[in-house]
């Protein structure tokens, strides 16, 4: 009993694990044509990736600003949509 606990415990971690694992890869691969570019350009590959991770950092948050009012709104405008219908 102590050891199927033990392996539904750890296919619980491991699927974490695998998940963070696999987000990894894929932002790996697809920044990695970037990152090369940045190279050909002339800048070290330290550098290169601050600056991917930076443009990463500002896009998010500046699609988060500009995506959170608009859903919000959305969904003020369902709310009243349903209210009148009702």
């Amino acid at each position: 009993m102590a050891s199927l606990a033990l392996l539904l415990l750890s296919g619980y971690f491991i699927h974490h694990t695998l998940s963070a694992l696999l987000t990894s890869l894929v932002l790996a691969y697809l920044l990695n044509p970037l990152l090369k570019y940045l190279e050909r350009k002339g800048l070290g590959r330290l550098p290169a990736l601050g600056i991917l991770y930076v443009a990463l950092a500002v896009i998010l948050t500046v699609s988060f600003f500009i995506l959170v009012p608009y859903l919000g709104h959305q969904l003020q405008t369902l709310k009243d949509t349903i209210r009148t219908t009702c």
